[in-house]
């Protein structure tokens, strides 16, 4: 499961948008992390 979640880390964000700050990427990841773990749908029910 890590391997897909980070696929889906680096198409989703980090290769989605530019960055320019260290602290950016690492509230982003953070925002990402809270929606994929709590709000983004298993793909496993389509």
């Amino acid at each position: 499961m890590w391997k897909e979640k980070n696929g889906s880390l680096r198409r989703e964000l980090l290769d989605a948008y530019p960055f320019l700050q260290l602290e950016k990427v690492r509230m982003m990841c953070e925002e990402w992390r809270m929606y994929y773990n709590n709000k983004r749908p298993p793909k496993a029910l389509g």
